[in-house]
Parts: structure tokens; C-alpha cells; sequence
């Protein structure tokens, strides 16, 4: 038996991957809807209220189980999410280590576990623990560590975010989702920081209004 866990963070890229991973859709490598679950994680981040929500109600939609977990005090404050206008300057150290740490200990005691995540090409190239290398050694560590089989998927880590928004014309749950999904690190669709100026990017790519 597996268990997939999604990280959903309300935003563009993991609200994607929630919608093709419960319509089964072809591509992804992961086991379609059999015991798929969502977690958010508030570690501190400006606009934790709508993201969290966002997320929420998506699963809601999906009929997908959905857990919410605080971990407000991990991170160190103040950070800079909300008013960098680069990816580098919103950088939040070892984010993705606690957000999938996170995930493993909650998952169920038994079986093969994988934890999904909806890191893009264009994530890679600013977060270092979006990469490849990261994401394998994690694997290996949880496996060890677990000792039992777990795996971290990124089928999106080849793609841009315009690209996988490109893909999901044709399909209105995957349009409706990513257009209600919450990228601004304000809070506000404000259109400088840099989580909104590369959601611009990627709806401007795919040529889809983001109403």
C-alpha cells in the first residue's frame, strides 16, 4: 500500500499538481487517487490566512483528506517574502526540509510513502532545496530514517510554470484551480514581489487571463 502526500501551498504549481494527481491524469508518475491526502504547512509567512485557505478549499473541491499544520516558530522573523522583488531575496533557508519533514512524520505507520511536491524548473534555479540532489537525499535520508520505502516526487521539476499552465488549458478544474490559487507573498496580488511577478510570467506564457 502507498500513501501520497501533497504539499499544498495554496499556490499556482502545487494546486496543479493536486488536480492531476486526483483526476488521475496521464504523465504523472504517482499513484492517482488511492489514499491521496494535502497538507499545508504555516511556518510564518505573510499571507498564511488566504494560502491556507486557498488550499482548503481546492481539496475541499477534490474531495481529497486535508490537514493544516502550524509550525510557525521554525523559521526565523523577519523574513524578507513580502517585500523582495527577486526569487533569491525570497528565499526562506531549509524550507522544503521542514515542509516534507513535516509531511513523513504524519504520514500513516505503515506502507510505502511518497511525498509530492510541485517544485518547477523555474524553483530549481533560485531555491537550492528544490534541486535534484536535495530532493534525492532526502529520499534516501527518510528511507533510512523511516526505514521503510519513501519517495519525493516532482513530476513538474522539467517544466516551467508557463509551461505546466500551457498544458492545462484544455482542462477547466486545472484552469479554475490555478486562477484561485494564492501566489502573492502580500497577500494582495500586489505585482512586485517575486512570487507575483513570475505567476505574470507564466499566465502571459500560457496566454489564460488570471482573473
Amino acid at each position: 500500500m502507498t500513501s501520497t502526500i501533497v504539499l499544498l501551498s495554496g499556490g499556482l504549481d502545487s494546486s496543479l499538481l493536486l488536480v492531476a494527481l486526483a483526476q488521475s491524469r496521464p504523465g504523472v508518475s504517482l499513484d492517482g487517487r488511492e489514499n491521496l491526502s494535502a497538507a499545508f504547512v504555516f511556518y510564518g509567512q505573510p499571507n498564511a490566512a488566504l494560502e491556507g485557505a486557498a488550499a482548503k478549499r481546492l481539496a475541499k473541491e477534490l474531495s481529497v483528506p486535508f490537514t493544516d499544520f502550524a509550525t510557525a516558530d521554525a523559521f526565523p522573523r523577519p523574513h524578507n517574502l513580502a517585500t523582495s522583488t527577486t526569487p533569491q531575496g525570497s528565499v526562506v533557508q531549509a524550507r522544503n526540509v521542514l515542509l516534507l519533514s513535516i509531511a513523513l512524520a504524519h504520514a500513516p505507520p505503515e506502507g510505502k510513502i511518497k511525498l509530492a511536491i510541485g517544485a518547477t524548473r523555474d524553483d530549481a534555479e533560485a531555491f537550492p532545496d528544490c534541486r535534484p540532489r536535495f530532493l534525492k537525499r532526502f529520499e534516501e535520508m527518510a528511507t533510512e530514517a523511516l526505514d521503510r520505502d519513501v519517495f519525493v516526487e516532482a513530476p513538474w521539476l522539467d517544466c516551467t510554470k508557463g509551461y505546466l499552465l500551457r498544458q492545462a488549458r484544455n482542462h477547466p478544474t486545472a484552469i479554475a484551480a490555478a486562477r484561485s490559487s494564492i501566489s502573492c507573498y502580500r497577500g494582495t496580488r500586489c505585482g512586485v514581489c517575486s512570487a507575483c511577478r513570475s505567476r505574470s510570467e507564466a499566465f502571459r506564457f500560457a496566454e489564460i487571463e488570471d482573473q
